[in-house]
């Protein structure tokens, strides 16, 4: 199964292989040392490496050491290309500098270095079979392979390992962030949830007890209003004083928390809601207008209470006497509610 990797932490390597590619056209094209026509097509060949490479061995298709089909497609690929341009140009030979890590990327260690052997020691018995190796010239061509594959197989190995590494770290680095994000999702549902419980207790211990002893005045006034005008005029004077109490403390707790209309829509378009309820409630014309820039930021708090200031005064103006044409004062930036 492969191991799928993200393209951005072998950003390095990509950039490596086709900047090494165009280098190795160039001097290939530099060289024309079997005639023209072998030499642009072992160019050619060595060009069509990174193409080959992007659309089937990067890492995000072909894994990282994953031993993947797609590595091993890409792999016999690139030995066969290079063995192609190698025996038409002896300078595509340094296409090696693009294979080499690009092997070790895609392929595990042994593999990899099989791979590595494979292809300097093809490349030493395509010159021999194009005629271009002296039966004198063998062992030091051998000597020479021997030690670019052990230098190959060192460095590539070494330097892929890094990268690899750096790329499970940027993973792990990936995750805690998840994770920092989970938790202060958490902790603000749980800080949501410690609110919302404290503002129950708050009304529960404070506007319930007052609508109750509110309640229980009423029901002993009804019975006093006849054979004790005296004591059921001062139950309601504390019917009245409990309610404002009760009307205050409401006004306290719900004055930090930005009412439901202004969450979803700014100011303006709350109040023109509140103005045509009223109209429709009340049955009188209401015309409201907003002078200035509309949507410009007021903070939250100021928010409510401009809306709350206007209910009321639509409400105070339909009572006793209502009118017959009613207008709220324009509202502006440069006014305070």
């Amino acid at each position: 199964m492969a191991e799928r990797a993200d393209d951005r932490w072998f950003g390095d390597w990509i950039g490596y292989s086709a900047a090494a590619t165009l280098a190795s056209v160039l001097l290939i094209l530099a060289n024309p040392i079997t005639g023209w026509p072998r030499t642009i097509t072992s160019a050619v060949l060595v060009l069509v490496l990174f193409p080959v490479y992007w659309f089937l061995a990067r890492p995000s298709r072909a894994g990282v050491r994953s031993d993947s089909w797609r590595a091993w497609l890409y792999v016999g690929l690139a030995i066969a290309v290079y063995f192609v341009a190698y025996g038409l140009n002896n300078w595509a030979n340094i296409a090696l500098f693009i294979v080499s890590p690009q092997f070790f990327l895609v392929l595990s260690a042994v593999p990899a270095a099989v791979a590595i052997v494979v292809i300097n020691l093809g490349g030493v018995l395509v010159r021999w079979l194009v005629g271009d190796l002296e039966p004198g010239d063998v062992a030091g061509t051998l000597g020479l392979t021997v030690l670019v594959i052990a230098v190959s197989v060192y460095f590539s190995n070494r330097i892929t390992a890094v990268t690899k590494e750096s790329r499970e770290r940027g993973l792990l680095i990936q995750r805690l962030r998840e994770q920092q994000r989970e938790i202060a999702e958490l902790s603000e549902q749980q800080g949501a949830a410690a609110e919302r419980e404290r503002i129950a207790r708050e009304m529960h211990d404070t506007l319930a007890q007052g609508f109750t002893s509110i309640v229980t005045l009423g029901h002993a006034v009804q019975g006093e209003l006849d054979s004790d005008p005296a004591t059921a005029r001062r139950h309601i004077e504390l019917m009245t004083d409990t309610a404002q109490e009760n009307l205050q403390e409401s006004r306290r707790i719900i004055a930090a928390l930005t009412p439901g209309r202004l969450a979803e829509s700014t100011l303006e378009q709350a109040l023109g809601r509140v103005a045509g309820r009223f109209e429709e409630e009340a049955g009188v014309p209401v015309a409201f207008g907003v002078t200035g820039e509309p949507g410009w930021p007021r903070p939250p708090s100021r928010s409510s209470r401009c809306a709350c200031f206007r209910r009321r005064w639509l409400t105070c103006a339909s009572t006793p006497a209502p009118a017959r044409w009613m207008r709220p004062s324009p509202m502006s930036p440069t006014r305070s509610c």
